[in-house]
């Protein structure tokens, strides 16, 4: 199958839980394949009275309808936990990125003024250091975490 032949939906996975457990209220019983291609139910278990619920154009259909009804909600909450932490992780992410823009546009600044003091005699080039020392650590940019 080409990338041309397919085509992504966008899925509304709480949605798609609702309607699992909506359906699990209508049909509490277990799913089962009879006769390789219908899927039934026992309703009350025990009591030998089936359910069809569907026929399918295959075995391996059949199964995949049977299974789904317990197998599906699993998965969509796995996959709803899933793009919380991934959502949560890039958060962070963005987060940690801009602090490390920050630090270099910072670093940056101080190079620049270093620069610029190296120009000025020994006395100035004290003073102004001991300016931008005294700046930088009213700032908060001290090593206080050790680091």
């Amino acid at each position: 199958m080409t990338t041309s032949e397919t085509t992504e939906t966008q899925r509304d996975l709480h949605a798609d839980l609702a309607l699992c457990s909506e359906v699990a209220e209508h049909s509490p019983h277990h799913w089962f394949v009879m006769h390789d291609t219908d899927v039934m139910s026992e309703d009350p278990p025990g009591s030998c009275e089936l359910d069809s619920l569907a026929w399918a154009s295959a075995p391996i259909v059949a199964e995949f309808i049977a299974e789904a009804r317990t197998g599906w909600p699993i998965a969509l909450e796995r996959a709803i936990k899933a793009e919380e932490i991934a959502e949560m992780w890039c958060s962070e992410t963005a987060t940690q990125v801009q602090q490390y823009l920050d630090a270099i546009e910072e670093l940056e600044r101080l190079r620049a003024g270093i620069a610029v003091a190296m120009t000025y005699s020994g006395g100035i080039i004290v003073e102004m250091l001991r300016k931008l020392l005294t700046e930088v650590l009213r700032d908060g940019s001290t090593q206080e975490n050790g680091e």
